[in-house]
């Protein structure tokens, strides 16, 4: 994609993800019911429900605290390197400064919703889920856009 346009997108919190955590804790807890009167050690049941409570608090605490603001390719902008034309930004929801990304990678594309792995050059890789009902009109401009970083 030569003539991705520019595009600003914003980022938040993710229903699906929420979604599969409670599936999934859902089936950790019908799992425990299931082996709470099957002969296992009590013991050992109660280490089992004490680490999927943990796990519960820790997913919950991730999803809570997941990066919202907005995720912005400026096609007219000089890329990290200086060599490319087109470059990509995090629009932090606190701060409003734009930092620049140094990589971009689509990890999971369902056509509706896609999960990104932004790193900022001295930072830790940040995961985003962006979703097409958060602006419906520049979903397909964003789609261009990540076609291009991606390629």
């Amino acid at each position: 994609m030569r003539n991705a346009p520019s595009v600003t997108y914003p980022v938040g919190r993710c229903a699906f993800h929420a979604q599969c955590l409670l599936v999934l804790a859902a089936l950790v807890a019908m799992s425990l019911w299931a082996w709470r009167g099957s002969g296992v050690d009590g013991r050992l049941w109660l280490a089992m429900l004490a680490g999927a409570l943990v796990w519960l608090a820790w997913a919950l605490h991730a999803w809570w605290n997941m990066p919202v603001g907005q995720l912005r390719w400026d096609a007219q902008a000089t890329g990290v390197q200086g060599l490319e034309t087109g470059a990509w930004f995090w629009i932090d929801g606190v701060s409003m400064a734009p930092q620049p990304v140094a990589g971009l990678a689509s990890s999971l594309d369902l056509q509706g919703l896609m999960l990104l792995r932004l790193r900022a050059a001295p930072s830790v890789p940040r995961w985003v889920w962006v979703q097409r009902a958060r602006d419906p009109a520049r979903w397909l401009d964003l789609r261009r856009a990540l076609q291009r970083a991606c390629a």
